[in-house]
């Protein structure tokens, strides 16, 4: 199959087998119609991607311009909407479409009531999660541009042997704090003035001029 071709036919070929003898039995149950979502968890504004795979009662590709299917909040029928989606070009049988994720909650996708009994039914959840825990990958062009803002330097984990040599030197800088203190807080000033005052009224008592 890759004669001159390359993998034109050979990764078509081998994809739509995969498909064929996978999807259609996943969750241990042979299901004409299999459907399935690309996660099992999301964040709000996630785009949810859904994926159906027909078959006929022979398992064989249905072939077919749109499939529509049934979104509705766990435990809440009222909640249903309808997703229609479009056939995916060379895999005959399978059917693809999106949907934006909402509020937080539990979530099922089903067929149409008609095709209840032969399909399954899958499940995902949305939950909001912070903007700082979506992404804790490192994001190095995120600290390049960092480091050119605020005029700092990007280093690398190896790199963080020389982080100490980029420090300026250490200056000492002399300031002078002037403290004022009353003079009661000044135990020798107070001796003194106690006593200058009572060797005054002595002498003045001596002399009679008190």
């Amino acid at each position: 199959m890759r004669l001159e071709v390359g993998d034109r036919f050979h990764a078509r070929f081998w994809g739509q087998t995969i498909q064929f003898l996978t999807l259609s039995r996943l969750l241990g149950a042979n299901k004409q119609i299999s459907i399935e979502t690309d996660s099992n968890s999301y964040s709000s504004g996630d785009q949810i991607r859904i994926f159906a795979n027909r078959l006929t009662e022979s398992f064989e590709p249905v072939d077919g311009e749109s499939y529509e299917v049934v979104l509705e909040e766990k435990d809440n029928p009222d909640s249903s909407t309808i997703i229609e989606m479009t056939a995916v070009e060379d895999t005959p049988g399978l059917y693809a479409g999106s949907y934006l994720a909402s509020k937080d909650g539990n979530y099922e996708i089903k067929a149409q009531p008609q095709d209840a009994d032969k399909s399954n039914i899958a499940e995902f959840s949305v939950r909001t999660v912070d903007l700082e825990d979506q992404e804790t990958a490192m994001q190095p062009e995120v600290a390049r541009q960092a480091a050119e803002i605020s005029g700092g330097r990007q280093l690398s984990l190896a790199g963080l042997g020389d982080f100490p040599g980029t420090l300026p030197e250490e200056t000492l800088i002399a300031n002078t704090v002037k403290i004022e203190r009353e003079l009661w807080d000044t135990p020798l000033w107070f001796i003194l003035i106690a006593v200058l005052a009572g060797a005054e009224w002595f002498l003045r008592r001596k002399d009679n001029l008190v």
